[in-house]
């Protein structure tokens, strides 16, 4: 049987003891006597200029090493100089735009350059209010500095085009940069050659991602163009089993189909379903201008309806000055005033008819700000509000606020009048242009989509059932 006696501990002898010690004590008083006890110099101050001088030289330094190694390209080199890199970043361009074809091989040799070189980031901004700090601040377009500060060298010339068109404001409108977007890919897939032993989907899914990036840079994706990016890239890695070219003209079908189904035919379709609840004598409430609202005015006015439009715009973008003109062009008669008149437009009103962005999964809406206060108002005089939205548009991200995600428009848009002409002298005055604003699920009566008049209740149904095959 196993002896159950506790064990003694081990202890060692006494000699073996007196030896460790003694030997442990000879090499401290060996340091001591060397290291321990000598004085230390106390390091000299530097200034700042001195100390940025020191790491300016180690990068130097590192850098020149990284390229005798080859793990940096030579390129790299004059990233952070004025003069000449914008005069080699504008002849690569240059280059590209001739160039019909993307080959392979540069794509990985950017690929490598982008993971240290996606973007230079501008100067921060000097008049942030503090409680939007956290979004991209608002920079002024230059077709020169946008293509400058990407250093990516390959960007194909049509999301080139793109980006500039949407940075400039010329491209405006969720339906309209979503467009623009797929035709831009639609493009670039032409161009595109895969090597030989690789897949089409996986060459071209890292080819684009610079491209995105440099389309985030021109101004944030609307959440509609991130939906169609990722039906994009959904379709693209099913073309596995495919050749180039049928995988191609896969993707050109494809995108077709999406622009035709999703947009074109679901604004048609909205605007039947929206046109159904207009009625004679009615006085239409409309803020800012939407296609599909616009659409749907028009189908009204054809089928022998006799009402009257108001249109609610904001002084920053006044883009209901172009439904205005649309509207009246065709034979409706139509009325025009500023968001600060709503208060006395509502007392006349009978319905409110409003595009949307975006919606989100708990029924919250996002749109052009101004629309939340017009939803608001209306709900308080009992009218209800019609929100035409197509379903690619819906989300399942959910908000309670525009403070977490918006995006901050030109400042100088807010400083039109002659008061703010100076503003930016001025330390204490900081000007905030919001694009979008939120409007509760509350204010909404009913959402117009293009598979019928639904509650906000309905949407997190929508996403689940309708985007399950395509997000």
């Amino acid at each position: 049987m196993a002896d159950n006696k506790p064990r003694r501990p081990r202890v060692h002898s006494s000699n073996n003891f007196d030896e460790h010690f003694n030997s442990a004590t000879d090499k401290i008083e060996g340091k001591s006597k060397s290291n321990f006890l000598q004085p230390v110099e106390p390091k000299p101050k530097l200034t700042k200029a001195q100390r940025r001088e020191i790491q300016d030289k180690q990068r130097a330094d590192k850098k020149e090493r990284l390229i005798s190694e080859g793990k940096l390209p030579l390129e790299s080199k004059n990233i952070n100089s004025n003069n000449t890199n914008s005069s080699t970043t504008n002849d690569n361009v240059n280059k590209k735009k001739g160039s019909k074809g993307i080959k392979p091989d540069q794509i990985f040799e950017s690929l490598e350059k982008t993971k240290t070189q996606q973007l230079v980031a501008p100067a921060p901004a000097k008049k942030q209010v503090p409680l939007f700090s956290h979004l991209p601040q608002y920079e002024r377009p230059l077709s020169h500095s946008l293509v400058n500060r990407f250093a990516a060298p390959i960007i194909h010339t049509s999301v080139l085009k793109l980006g500039l068109q949407i940075a400039n404001g010329t491209i405006i409108g969720s339906n309209a940069r979503c467009v623009a977007t797929l035709l831009a890919f639609k493009s670039v897939i032409a161009d595109f050659e895969t090597s030989k032993d690789q897949l089409m989907a996986r060459e071209l899914d890292k080819s684009l991602k610079p491209m995105i990036n440099f389309l985030v840079y021109c101004r944030p994706l609307a959440i509609s163009m991130a939906n169609a990016i990722k039906f994009f890239k959904l379709k693209l890695n099913s073309t596995n089993s495919l050749s180039e070219a049928e995988a191609k003209q896969f993707m050109y079908e494809q995108i077709d189909q999406f622009i035709l189904e999703k947009i074109i035919a679901a604004d048609k379709i909205i605007a039947n379903h929206a046109a159904s609840k207009i009625e004679n004598n009615d006085i239409i409430v409309t803020f800012a201008s939407s296609s599909a609202v616009e659409t749907a005015l028009k189908y009204a006015f054809e089928g022998d309806k006799k009402f009257r439009v108001i249109i609610v715009d904001i002084r920053q973008t006044k883009e209901g000055k172009e439904l205005l003109q649309n509207l009246v062009e065709f034979g409706i008669e139509c009325s025009y005033c500023l968001i600060s008149a709503i208060s006395y437009v509502m007392k006349v009103a009978s319905k409110v008819l409003i595009g949307a962005s975006a919606l989100l999964s708990n029924g919250n809406a996002i749109s052009r700000a101004g629309a939340g206060s017009v939803a608001m108002m209306a709900h308080a005089h009992n009218i209800p509000v019609l929100v035409c939205c197509e379903t690619y548009k819906f989300c399942e991200r959910a908000l309670l606020d525009s403070i977490c995600f918006n995006e901050i428009g030109d400042p100088e848009i807010v400083a039109s009048t002659p008061i703010l002409k100076n503003w930016q002298s001025k330390d204490n005055l900081k000007l905030l242009n919001l694009m979008y604003d939120l409007t509760p699920s509350q204010f909404v009566s009913m959402i117009v989509t293009e598979i019928g008049i639904l509650p906000p209740t309905s949407v997190p149904v929508v996403v689940r059932e309708y985007h399950k095959d395509e997000m």
